[in-house]
């Protein structure tokens, strides 16, 4: 039926225009949960599940505002729409549940998944979805740190911070098992960049260097040729200064 609702809608349409054209054609929508995989009929996941885990603000408001029950909505592991908000690093999703009118609703927060991982250790878990649009390991491990604690340190009442999953790990633990290669990975994008770096460095110097010792417009029995111009004048008082400034050392 969902599919059906869906080929009838108007492509393109987004946001609270999706619901309403949902709506005159089924006034459930809000509700109707459909198959996460189409075989399995008894596999089902709502509309505000999807759209949690997608990150699309537009829907999860207006489902909140028509039916605000879905708050409560799970799918087969038991997660609901703040846990996949957070596993899935959605920020905006994750601010609106934070908001002060659901803050008293603290069962949403308190809620663990089948293995019994709380919303932090969910925000410490990393996987090939998870990642954040940012080059290169070390910062991509920066960025998974941020996010690890501001969930913890957000959380109402910092429910579950020594909450321990199904397997006794808290969620640091999980945090420190998970992004085991992360952070090797991290340690290596970091080596092969301070190389990279030392050998641009290696040639600035090499190129200085060359400069500072060598006199513009050559010389003729040791004595330069430009001597007597301005621009010769202008070029040694700019290594003097250039030479004086790299000994100098600034202030502690």
């Amino acid at each position: 039926m969902m599919e059906l609702i869906m080929k009838k809608i108007i492509p393109g349409i987004q946001g609270k225009k999706v619901l309403v054209e949902a709506e005159k054609i089924r006034s459930d929508a809000y509700r109707f949960k459909m198959p996460k995989d189409p075989k399995d009929a008894k596999d089902r996941i709502s509309p505000i599940l999807v759209a949690a885990k997608n990150g699309v603000v537009e829907i999860v408001k207006e489902i909140l505002n028509a039916y605000s029950l879905a708050i409560y909505d799970e799918d087969t592991d038991k997660k609901n729409a703040f846990m996949l908000a957070v596993e899935n690093r959605q920020l905006d999703i994750y601010n609106i549940f934070l908001r002060q009118r659901y803050c008293h609703q603290s069962i949403i927060f308190q809620k663990t998944d089948k293995d019994g991982n709380s919303a932090i250790h969910l925000a410490a878990t990393t996987g090939p979805n998870q990642r954040w649009p940012i080059p290169g390991a070390a910062l991509q491990m920066q960025w998974e740190l941020k996010w690890y604690e501001h969930v913890r340190e957000t959380m109402p009442h910092n429910i579950f911070t020594t909450h321990r999953n199904n397997e006794g790990m808290t969620s640091k633990e999980v945090f420190d098992e998970a992004h085991k290669t992360m952070l090797k990975e991290g340690v290596k994008w970091l080596t092969n960049t301070a190389q990279s770096c030392s050998v641009v460095a290696a040639l600035v110097a090499t190129v200085a260097y060359a400069s500072a010792t060598t006199v513009p417009g050559g010389v003729e029995k040791g004595i330069p040729l430009l001597r007597n111009t301005y621009a010769f004048s202008i070029s040694g008082a700019s290594l003097s200064i250039g030479s004086l400034g790299g000994c100098l050392r600034p202030p502690k």
